[in-house]
């Protein structure tokens, strides 16, 4: 075993423990979680500022490296991907991308998005995706995209 954490599962969401994605890089776990506001599934005594829906802990210590929320929406039912020291995270609000280290976000691309029914996967150094593509003719449509992760 290299990882296990038992104790207060809701500690660093305080409300909705539900993973959706995990990913180990560099003696990191980064995780997603399907929490979609500060209000959804919030216990009363939660503190909004440990409520994150992407969240990276230090794989020796447990302790929290850094997490986010993602503003208005961020259903995330996607794997958070880490290559080359950036974290790559596609949410219904766009693919997010992080510096996997410190958290600082490096920039949001919102003409990437998905539904979170779909995997996305890192492979031969590209993130591959469902990218959802809204039109009238097929409301529901994805296509499949690769972008280098750099």
């Amino acid at each position: 075993m290299i990882f296990e954490k038992k104790d207060d599962v809701y500690e660093y969401t305080d409300a909705g423990p539900y993973l959706k994605g995990i990913f180990w890089y560099d003696n990191k776990l980064y995780y997603t979680t399907w929490m979609h506001s500060l209000t959804h599934w919030q216990s009363p005594t939660a503190d909004p500022k440990r409520i994150k829906n992407i969240i990276c802990i230090d794989g020796n210590t447990g302790n929290l490296v850094w997490g986010d929320l993602v503003p208005n929406g961020g259903s995330i039912y996607t794997f958070p991907l880490v290559s080359n020291g950036k974290a790559y995270v596609v949410t219904d609000c766009g693919l997010r991308v992080y510096n996997a280290n410190t958290g600082a976000l490096i920039g949001v691309d919102k003409s990437v998005k998905n539904s979170g029914d779909d995997h996305n996967l890192l492979y031969n150094n590209m993130v591959i995706y469902h990218n959802y593509v809204s039109i009238p003719e097929s409301p529901y449509l994805t296509i499949l995209t690769a972008i280098k992760a750099d």
